[in-house]
């Protein structure tokens, strides 16, 4: 059972999730009651995978688990900040 909840935000490119996400950071109404993770596409430049490839979506779904996995851990159960994720899991799924 996940201890953080968890808000995904999704929908192609343009649609305001970057945006939103730097404005709720600097908001002083929602600073320190959320912790948002980067978009898993920008951290994939450098593996040398074409986007091309069903390996790439594979690797970016892991990618993705691993950071919500990764943040709640290191959150721990006693931090109740929202994770705010750019994108989800299943994003790739759908291009």
């Amino acid at each position: 059972m996940k201890s953080h909840m968890e808000v995904v935000l999704t929908g192609g490119p343009g649609g305001g999730k970057t945006k939103l996400i730097e404005e709720l950071s600097h908001d002083s109404a929602w600073r320190g009651r959320i912790a948002a993770l980067p978009e898993a596409i920008s951290l994939m430049g450098g593996l040398g995978i074409s986007s091309r490839e069903k390996l790439f979506q594979r690797v970016m779904v892991q990618m993705q688990f691993a950071m919500e996995d990764g943040l709640a851990h290191a959150l721990g159960e006693a931090d109740r900040r929202i994770i705010l994720c750019h994108c989800g899991s299943l994003d790739p799924l759908a291009y």
